[in-house]
């Protein structure tokens, strides 16, 4: 009787349950992908606590609720005026006034899956004391030197005085292009140089940071926007590591900045209570840029939770250099239109992943909003589907955000007009006619013709004019070569020009023609060169030229025999560069010319 009553009981709770679901309203689910972006990576007040440039407050723009924490070692000095809330807010941040060393923390804003950090940054009445500080020496060098002979280090701090330093082979000092005034603290002089080669290194060795735990490490870096066009300095544009043993390093992220030029970086991280030492190294500059170093400044403090320890260093996350797939025309509906990102070393990361679309031929076309990546394990790619239907023919640039570390954020391509008709002979010319004072940089192509093709401006790199006299008419360019010496002129120079070619279809490139001026001690020699992306630049021609009157030396180079510059692919840019070469008789006051209506002009088809 008794099993009777419980099977009849149980069918009954069973059936309540069932209709109690069938009531259920499924609109009830949110089944909208978590969103949270905030408009703010930083913020920095003064000693008084009054925020730089009126700059108080952050966004945060999110379809899910959201927290904010503070560190407990900041509740002291950081004030918000919200800790948590829903939707859309605007969050007011207010700091007491700091009479000790300047002071930073990072707050963690959180809603659901997703997370995002903003640092608040105060100064202090006392500057922190190095442990270690080094501006690599403030008198001028006379000559390029290898890290390893270089003897003017100035290394200085309460545990500098075992330092030593080590480079590779074509990591050395140089003078030029100073940080003078680029960043708070910066001292000009001397900088580290890392030249044209793989895997090239620069380490700090023998740091003292015995009964120290938290420490805090900054550095001034640049590099040179064109060579290549970082979208930002982090990880992925030079890798830094540190150890406490000098052979097992753990890799270090740092802030970064969208910016070229010098700027200063900083990398948070502990180290065991019982490390004695101290290992830092920069290494694997991407695609051999020209990346600069200057004043490292190891302090003690900071919220980093990175432990440098003894283990081996995992590989680490890898994007190639995002490719455009499909074609765009005026009128039809896009399909199949994408943009491929390549990965390696993954391990299953979350990105959400934005393109904006701007040129003008972005008319139509729908930007990816909030798309949710994650990828797999290993190699394989980011793929963004591109929609809509184009109304304007002309070129479109993609924006990529999202994917921390891509160090190429831009792929370019262009709407053809209705019908699809693109391709044929194209051609771009630079007449120098009226140019005085040396020339404009950048200079756009004073005519262009064909369909589908898309030209950069000409532009110089370090090319200017000095000195006594004064420039040339009807010319462009500048004087002073010496630098450009005959061992560099392809892996490392340093003045040059340079213009890109890229095209929505495939195409070749067929003829370069130059009218080239020099003055009697002007480079004798130019070196033409070619890049595809930002792979190594290979050498195409080396041209003589004569001294020459106001009218120049005609010169061609024929690249319809370079297999490279043959059938490119679509989406490829193909960077173009002239190099002044240093000759016997190159001297300062040398110049070198583009000269003329008929100065540069490049021909192909496509």
């Amino acid at each position: 009787m008794r099993k009777s009553i419980f099977v009849k009981l149980s069918m009954a709770f069973a059936l309540a349950l069932l209709v109690g679901l069938a009531g259920c309203n499924r609109e009830d689910i949110d089944y909208e992908q978590p969103v949270l972006e905030i408009n703010k990576t930083q913020l920095e007040f003064d000693v008084s606590g009054v925020a730089v440039n009126n700059d108080d407050s952050f966004t945060i723009q999110t379809n899910r609720e959201w927290s904010i924490q503070i560190p407990d070692a900041a509740n002291d000095w950081i004030r918000i005026s919200k800790l948590e809330g829903e939707g859309a807010q605007t969050i007011n941040v207010t700091v007491l006034s700091n009479e000790g060393e300047p002071r930073s923390a990072k707050l963690k804003i959180s809603a659901s899956i997703n997370y995002e950090y903003i640092e608040i940054i105060q100064g202090g009445t006392l500057a922190a004391t190095p442990i270690y500080y080094e501006n690599v020496g403030g008198t001028d060098i006379a000559d390029n030197t290898q890290v390893d002979a270089f003897t003017g280090w100035l290394k200085s701090g309460s545990s500098a005085s075992g330092v030593a330093y080590t480079g590779s082979a074509r990591t050395d000092v140089r003078k030029s292009v100073q940080s003078t005034e680029k960043y708070r603290g910066a001292s000009g002089g001397n900088n580290i140089f890392f030249g044209g080669e793989d895997n090239g290194t620069f380490e700090i060795r023998n740091i003292d940071v015995t009964g120290k735990t938290q420490l805090t490490f900054s550095f001034g870096i640049s590099w040179q926007a064109n060579y290549p066009a970082f979208a930002a300095i982090d990880n992925n544009t030079i890798k830094l590591s540190a150890s406490i043993d000098g052979t097992n390093y753990t890799p270090l992220t740092f802030s970064n900045a969208a910016t070229a030029d010098w700027v200063l970086a900083t990398s948070e991280f502990k180290v065991p209570g019982d490390a004695t030492k101290l290992y830092i190294k920069f290494a694997d500059p991407a695609a051999k840029s020209q990346i600069r170093l200057d004043d490292f400044t190891l302090v003690e403090g900071g919220n980093g939770q990175t432990v440098i320890g003894s283990g081996t260093t995992p590989p680490q996350l890898a994007f190639g250099t995002p490719a455009f797939t499909g074609t765009m025309t005026a009128g039809t509906a896009l399909s199949g239109t994408k943009i491929t990102v390549p990965y390696s070393n993954a391990a299953a990361e979350s990105f959400t992943v934005n393109v904006a679309v701007s040129g003008t031929g972005a008319a139509g076309i729908n930007a990816v909003t909030a798309n949710a990546v994650t990828l797999g394990t290993g190699s394989g790619n980011v793929e963004l589907d591109i929609t809509g239907t184009p109304t304007t023919a002309g070129d479109v640039v993609f924006t990529i955000t999202g994917l921390t570390g891509l160090t190429t954020t831009t792929v370019n391509a262009t709407v053809q007009t209705d019908g699809g008709t693109t391709g044929g002979e194209f051609s771009a010319a630079w007449s120098m006619a009226g140019i005085s004072g040396g020339g404009a940089s950048p200079m756009e192509a004073t005519s262009k013709t064909g369909s589908g093709i898309t030209f950069g401006a000409l532009t110089k790199e370090n090319i200017s004019f000095s000195g006594s006299g004064s420039p040339a008419g009807n010319a462009w360019g500048g004087n002073d070569f010496t630098v450009n010496t005959e061992d560099i002129a392809v892996s490392d120079p340093v003045k040059y020009a340079y213009f890109t070619v890229s095209s929505s279809n495939s195409f070749s490139l067929s003829t370069l023609e130059a009218t080239i001026r020099i003055s009697g001690t002007g480079p004798k020699k130019t070196s033409v060169q070619y890049k595809i992306n930002n792979a190594a630049y290979v050498e195409a021609s080396n041209v003589s030229t004569e001294i020459t009157t106001s009218t120049g030396n005609p010169v061609s180079v024929d690249l319809s025999g370079i297999a490279a510059l043959q059938n490119v692919a679509s989406g490829t840019t193909v960077t173009i560069r002239l190099v002044p070469v240093k000759t016997e008789s190159t001297a300062s006051a040398g110049t070198w010319y583009l000269s003329g209506a008929n100065a540069l002009k490049i021909t192909g088809s496509n």
